[in-house]
Formats: C-alpha cells, sequence, structure tokens
C-alpha cells in the first residue's frame, strides 16, 4: 500500500519529498552531462556542491517528519508499491 494512503496525514510531507526526489534528479541528470562533456574538475565540484545542501536538507526533514515509520514498512514490499513514483 502506497505511504499517502497508509498515512493520508502525512500526504504534505510526502509531496514535499517528491518535490526534492525531482530537483535532485534534475541536479543529478545535469551533473552527467557535465560528466559527458568533459568539463573541468572546478565546474563538477560546483554541481557537487549544489546538490549536498540539497540532500542534507531532504534527509533531516525526512528524519524530522518520518521517525516512525520506516520501522513500520515491510522491507521485503515492492518500493513502487510501497512508496509510489520516486
Amino acid at each position: 500500500m502506497e505511504l499517502s494512503v497508509r498515512y493520508p496525514a502525512l500526504r504534505h510531507t510526502i509531496a514535499k519529498l517528491a518535490e526534492d526526489h525531482q530537483l535532485v534528479a534534475l541536479l543529478l541528470g545535469q551533473l552527467e552531462q557535465a560528466l559527458d562533456r568533459s568539463v573541468p574538475a572546478s565546474e563538477l565540484m560546483s554541481h557537487v556542491d549544489g546538490i549536498a545542501p540539497i540532500m542534507e536538507s531532504h534527509f533531516r526533514y525526512e528524519e524530522r517528519e518520518l521517525p516512525d515509520v520506516p520501522a513500520e514498512l515491510d522491507p521485503d514490499a515492492d518500493p513502487h508499491t510501497m512508496f509510489g513514483p520516486l
């Protein structure tokens, strides 16, 4: 069962986390394009420096807003069924 169905009170939090996932995917795509273009290391580092704080903020938000949810999840469940589109 998808998290937003199982925990309706967390729908806003889950939506915010999904937005973060989209942003991180975009930034990782930009990093991958930079790697494909063989840009200088300094440019690669600026991509990494842009991704790192977003990831840190995302994980802290997850830990703060979803402290008990991971313990209740079935580790053998299909991630697409449990989390919906990532």
